[in-house]
């Protein structure tokens, strides 16, 4: 994939999505000889060695796929299809294809990630994929809250319609109950190697209602229903 203007078709784990960006993990075979001694001889013996590959594909124009967010995690396998050479990087432009796999829910544990990612230090790069870990010991209170989206692609684009339905703009679902999405901020402690420097992340939905279950139990969270309040 050496010229602009070259497709090919690739099977990526995506990552992560941002307004212009796909952070992709794909695997990459190599093979390694390494020297054998047996009843006083040397070998040769070649092993094929894998090597997990975080890299980015550009959004240019490319249909996605109706339940991905605008931005957040995807964690899904699919099969890029017509992807593009432009400047040396890959792209997904209207010409292209993204074609989830049947069983296309990525099963990634920390393990991997934690083989494929590099940690967060002071020489990250911005708008790269990286590892954070650290302690919360700050919640952004002033933008903590609840908000309504849709049940299907949780969407915030949501309206009431007149037949008391809630209908969904981005994907056109029907329902009668709201659901419910979280934006919530914190502030961590990453540890001696970033002391000076101010890590704030954004929470990802299935952490803060963990978060929410461990502090007020399931009936309370199931409470805060109705008008949206500040957390």
């Amino acid at each position: 994939m050496s010229h602009d203007g070259q497709r090919c078709n690739l099977t990526v784990y995506v990552l992560y999505k941002t307004s212009s960006n796909l952070h992709i993990m794909s695997h990459a075979s190599h093979r390694e000889e390494s020297s054998l001694f047996a009843t006083g001889k040397e070998a040769r013996e070649t092993k094929l060695q894998e090597t997990l590959l975080i890299s980015r594909v550009i959004l240019m124009g490319v249909t996605l796929p109706l339940k991905w967010p605008e931005s957040g995690p995807v964690m899904l396998s699919v099969v890029l299809k017509d992807a593009v050479v432009w400047h040396g990087s890959l792209a997904a432009d209207k010409y292209s294809f993204i074609e989830v796999q049947e069983k296309g829910k990525a099963m990634i544990d920390n393990a991997v990630l934690n083989q494929a990612l590099s940690p967060l230090s002071d020489v990250t790069q911005e708008d790269s994929l990286t590892l954070v870990s650290g302690t919360i010991i700050k919640v952004e209170e002033e933008n903590a809250f609840i908000h309504f989206i849709c049940g299907n692609c949780k969407s915030d684009k949501i309206q009431e319609a007149g037949d008391g339905h809630i209908d969904c703009i981005s994907c056109g679902h029907k329902s009668v109950l709201h659901s419910q999405g979280y934006f919530l901020e914190v502030w961590l402690d990453c540890g001696p190697d970033l002391q000076q420097t101010y890590v704030k992340v954004k929470l990802y939905q299935k952490t803060i209602k963990k978060l929410l279950l461990a502090c007020c139990g399931p009936q309370e969270e199931s409470s805060m229903g109705g008008t949206p309040p500040t957390m």
